[in-house]
């Protein structure tokens, strides 16, 4: 009989554990309401990819929740040139992938020419790009990803030339 009650014991113990009732670690819980298409920040189109993909990833600039405005994200700072077309984002030392290892200026160039590239096939790629220098062309497959209007300074910093003044170019590097 002892030996009943201490192995009810031990399984509800178990039980109660792997529930998380009683873990020391943060749960990190989404009411999606569906399932993800796809978990690539290129390619999504709906609200229940974006949501899991803006708590993923992190861009150059964030949303602040209560402003709705543009807040610094991997991108501590930025300086526009005095024509307006030309954004200098200065990354923060700090930023890092999941592994680890540092974010760099040649991870968004990546991103930023792979997101436009036709090959990619994002939906949104002419929306995007028609901001950039050479945008439009690129993500008509007039041009090669290479030529669109950004590019790495250095490991920090990151350069992004726009068709004509876009004012609101943060915000736009808030979308993941």
């Amino acid at each position: 009989m002892r030996i009943n009650r201490w192995i009810l014991a031990l399984a509800l113990g178990l039980l109660v554990a792997g529930c998380g009732i009683e873990s020391k670690k943060p749960d990190f819980i989404i009411l999606n309401g569906a399932e993800p298409e796809t978990l690539d920040p290129h390619i999504i189109t709906g609200q229940p990819e974006f949501r899991l993909v803006e708590a993923l990833f992190e861009g150059l600039y964030s949303h602040d929740p209560v402003t709705a405005g543009a807040v610094p994200g991997v991108a501590e700072r930025h300086k526009i040139s005095p024509d307006h077309k030309t954004y200098t984002f200065h990354l923060r030392k700090s930023a890092r992938w999941s592994n680890g290892d540092p974010v760099t200026a040649n991870d968004f160039v990546f991103g930023i020419r792979r997101f436009v590239d036709p090959k990619t096939a994002s939906t949104y790629a002419s929306t995007f790009g028609v901001f950039l220098a050479n945008g439009k062309d690129v993500a008509a497959g007039k041009k090669p990803s290479v030529e669109i209007g950004v590019k790495a300074v250095d490991k920090l910093t990151l350069e992004v030339k726009t068709a004509f003044p876009v004012s609101f170019l943060p915000s736009l590097m808030s979308n993941n």
